[in-house]
């Protein structure tokens, strides 16, 4: 359902984004050939039978495509070069509060994300080949339900949005065959 929902931002992304929607250059043959090429290396990569080049062929290909943008002038560093070279991020920016009106709707979207994280691990665990049941299964829900929770918590400090567990890592587990961390 992730992958359908995203297809939209995925075309958008393809023809230019938003801002090419905004100046009328959306879908113009720079930005078709920009993403076509990317596309089309990483489809050709992953047909190659050598596992790493599998592997590495997102990096790959956006190195390419990076290269080509490059070649094409479409890259700009004004916004790098006005950045300072080193900034801490000041914790708890925007200030704490707790708000009562809020604590229901918070509640819920915890325990969706919740069961979110124990699907996505045991859909992981199985597409790795790993147990789906038992006591090293649960290890592992309980790992990502806690990770997820101490991540939150981190984003929260740390003036960012929190991120959940996500399945995408089962598609390139599937794709590349490969669901070793090491």
């Amino acid at each position: 359902m992730i992958g359908l929902t995203l297809i939209k931002v995925g075309l958008i992304s393809m023809g230019g984004g938003y801002t090419a929607m905004a100046n009328g250059s959306f879908a113009n043959g720079e930005n078709l050939l920009l993403s076509g090429v990317v596309l089309g290396i990483i489809v050709a990569i992953n047909r190659v039978p050598v596992v790493w080049m599998r592997s590495a062929a997102i990096v790959i290909a956006l190195a390419v495509g990076y290269a080509l943008a490059a070649w094409l002038g479409r890259l700009d560093f004004t916004g790098m070069h006005q950045a300072p070279w080193f900034q801490v991020p000041t914790p708890l920016h925007f200030g704490l509060g707790f708000s009562w009106s809020l604590f229901v709707p918070m509640l819920v979207i915890y325990l969706v994300t919740s069961l979110e994280a124990i699907g996505d691990v045991t859909a992981t665990s199985k597409v790795s080949r790993q147990p789906v049941e038992g006591p090293l299964w649960m290890a592992r829900i309980k790992g990502g339900v806690l990770v997820n929770g101490a991540n939150s918590l981190l984003a929260g400090i740390f003036n960012t949005f929190p991120s959940s567990i996500f399945a995408q890592n089962n598609g390139v587990i599937q794709l590349t065959g490969i669901a070793s961390r090491h």
